[in-house]
């Protein structure tokens, strides 16, 4: 365990500063998303799948053909990011672009047969990485820990 008075090189810091403390926000949210994709990855293990690509199948399952700027607002993706992703999920065949027919200068996403088939197959697992994430949660607490984690994506006051 590090002293919360030196640091692992030896500089002496005023423990009031330190920040990474067993009850810091930020670090409780990392511990929650490490445990999240942990969970994931046992639920999801012989699938090669990522929470996010599962998230971008979710969506386009739901919503049906759309823009990758769209596709982006549903996942909380930046326009750069989506572009690799789906590169990633257009090389395992799961989704394919075009182009759209209302705006050429965009791009429509959509699930291929086997992405809508892997989609149906895999969205009632995520389902469990859920339940298991929330498991210590009473039904009320699961409520307010939805209702404050969308205050805190909000940005609201």
């Amino acid at each position: 365990m590090v002293n919360r008075r030196t640091s692992i090189k030896g500089a002496v810091h005023n423990p009031e500063q330190v920040l990474v403390t067993a009850d810091n926000p930020s670090r409780l949210i990392r511990r929650a998303l490490i445990l999240s994709n942990k969970i994931h990855g046992e639920i999801f293990k012989s699938e090669d799948i990522t929470p996010v690509q599962l998230a971008a199948l979710s969506v386009l399952e739901e919503q049906g053909p759309c823009t990758k700027q769209v596709l982006g607002l549903g996942i909380d993706m930046e326009l750069g990011n989506v572009n690799g992703l789906v590169k990633r999920l257009a090389e395992r065949e799961l989704v394919r672009e075009e182009i759209d027919p209302l705006d050429r200068r965009n791009r429509v996403v959509s699930l291929t047969g086997k992405g809508l088939a892997l989609a149906v197959r895999l969205l009632p697992l995520a389902r469990k990485v859920e339940e298991a994430f929330l498991a210590p949660l009473s039904e009320p607490e699961r409520v307010e820990f939805r209702s404050l984690l969308a205050k805190l994506g909000s940005g609201s006051t």
